[in-house]
């Protein structure tokens, strides 16, 4: 029997690989491929998720990378993405192993055919009609559960405050920061910036954010956020701190998320 591995959407895209690259000095394929190993590696394994037994040797042959660059690969990795010899996120992503996968199987056939037969007779019989009406009607009968949109406003807000909270703010002040850097960027470029934050391991999230936020929208200079520990940005970090303040101490904050942007559920503690 054919074992399988999971591989999440965002695995490709995961700012993390970038720092990995950047540690290793190696090139962004390069890490992707030799973590897609370690993953079939932990897969195959005894104790699953354990990578003790990954071979740096075999992993160059078959990637055709040097020994030495494998090897720097997996050293950046310890410790983010390698705990203790195991994969970080294993237990989180993968399911426990299946014993027997035949009967699951035969059933998705026995449920394909089905649905295959009885799309035959509807298309030998059924006269012409509108396919978008069809759909909608099927839609509004529940025939057809449409695929929610991804909410960027409820990830951002949910992302960002798991940031900015374990960096020591609170919930309330979290959500007052996330709702100022709304209305200078849009919900999928601030998100994309909360994980790379949050990938990068900054000792102040809130001050790199800020002055990113600021950059990207023309308002500061780009060398203001080099490497992993960007300029503050004091006077909008002022601001900042003055408006947690009046808050706090019971003022109306509507006009401040106002800006064209409606006051989001997501503030609330």
């Amino acid at each position: 029997m054919t074992d399988w591995v999971r591989l999440w959407h965002d695995m490709p895209t995961d700012p993390k690989w970038r720092v990995i690259a950047r540690r290793s000095e190696q090139p962004l394929p390069a890490v992707i491929a030799v973590f897609t190993m370690l993953m079939v590696e932990a897969s195959r394994a005894a104790d699953r998720g354990n990578v003790s037994g990954f071979r740096h040797e075999e992993a160059a042959a078959a990637l055709d990378l040097a020994d030495e660059d494998v090897s720097a690969i997996v050293d950046a990795m310890q410790g983010r993405v390698i705990i203790e010899n195991r994969l970080s996120g294993w237990e989180r992503r993968q399911p426990k192993r299946e014993d027997d996968s035949s009967a699951r199987v035969k059933r998705h056939r026995e449920e394909r055919k089905g649905v295959v037969a009885k799309r035959n007779v509807t298309h030998r019989n059924a006269p012409y009609t509108d396919t978008d009406t069809d759909t909608s009607e099927a839609i509004a009968s529940g025939t057809i559960v449409p695929r929610p949109a991804f909410d960027f406003c409820k990830a951002v807000f949910e992302s960002g405050k798991a940031l900015l909270t374990a960096a020591g703010k609170t919930p309330r002040e979290a959500g007052s920061i996330i709702g100022r850097w709304r209305k200078s960027c849009g919900d999928a470029e601030l998100l994309t910036l909360i994980r790379q934050s949050e990938a990068e391991g900054h000792s102040d999230p809130v001050a790199w954010l800020t002055a990113a936020v600021e950059t990207r929208h023309g308002n500061r200079s780009s060398s203001s956020i080099r490497g992993s520990r960007p300029d503050p940005a004091l006077d909008m970090w002022r601001d900042a701190q003055r408006d947690i303040a009046a808050e706090s101490a019971g003022r109306d904050t509507q006009a401040d998320f106002g800006a064209g942007l409606p006051l989001s559920p997501y503030l609330a503690d």
